[in-house]
């Protein structure tokens, strides 16, 4: 049995949580998927397997754990007790870009950030966790006409409507689309102008990379699905983290 723990709120973003279904739809059927109480989160989940989790519910673990048991956690921060439990119980740990005491001690861990360094450590970006797209989508920029903003399904710090200020502010005749998270508080304040689009709650960005010439967006998994798409991307850090992803993703001139 697989089971695919992970978290999405305003503060710690979707990231992890839309990086977790996607590795869910890989499996499906043979996958039970864990998330904490989110309301946002439930209309992604058609056809999936899952369960709301209250975390901070002691020994919460038990009640899924059966014999065989792979458990991958994606929730940023796991604790030592959390792992030793399920390992103490003959459950296989794989944690992904997590930065808790839990994830020291995991089976398997899976780092996106290359500057992670921890026990049984896989770090290549073979195994990055991408969405799938059509092969007709991914093409080279050579031009930009057209950019695409998205600071994450909850823009934690607010950022979006700086950079839209900030990119009219230059007067460059670009059509320009925000994405807008489900998260997100940017519906009250949306700034109007004749050369900017919102769409909101996208169900699959992915597969509106290929429509754009430059994607702006954090430090995430996002610039990633868009270098594999041939998507340039300027990265804004929005966490300390998030400054080695955007240096690595530099070094790979895809950023």
């Amino acid at each position: 049995m697989l089971i695919i723990s992970t978290f999405s709120s305003h503060k710690i973003g979707m990231g992890h949580f839309f990086r977790s279904l996607n590795l869910a739809r890989q499996f499906n059927k043979k996958t039970l998927f864990l998330i904490n109480k989110n309301k946002k989160c439930v209309k992604f989940l058609k056809n999936i397997k899952y369960e709301v989790v209250d975390y901070k519910k002691k020994n919460w673990e038990i009640k899924y754990i059966k014999k065989k048991t792979i458990w991958i956690n994606d929730r940023l921060n796991t604790n030592l007790n959390h792992v030793k439990l399920l390992q103490n119980r003959d459950v296989f740990v794989v944690s992904i870009d997590d930065n808790g005491s839990g994830g020291k001690i995991s089976n398997l861990n899976f780092a996106q950030n290359i500057n992670i360094t921890k026990i049984n450590s896989a770090k290549k970006r073979k195994f990055l966790i991408l969405k799938k797209v059509n092969s007709k989508r991914i093409w080279v920029r050579k031009k930009i006409n057209s950019i695409m903003i998205t600071l994450g399904g909850a823009d934690t710090y607010n950022l979006t409507n700086k950079v839209i200020k900030k990119i009219l502010s230059l007067n460059l005749n670009l059509k320009i689309t925000v994405f807008v998270g489900p998260e997100t508080n940017l519906s009250k304040n949306i700034i109007i102008n004749k050369n900017i689009h919102y769409k909101f709650s996208v169900k699959n960005l992915e597969n509106q990379m290929c429509f754009y010439d430059l994607i702006i967006c954090g430090g995430g998994v996002t610039p990633f699905n868009a270098a594999s798409q041939g998507l340039p991307s300027f990265v804004i850090a929005n966490e300390k983290h998030e400054i080695n992803t955007a240096k690595y993703l530099q070094k790979l001139k895809v950023s």
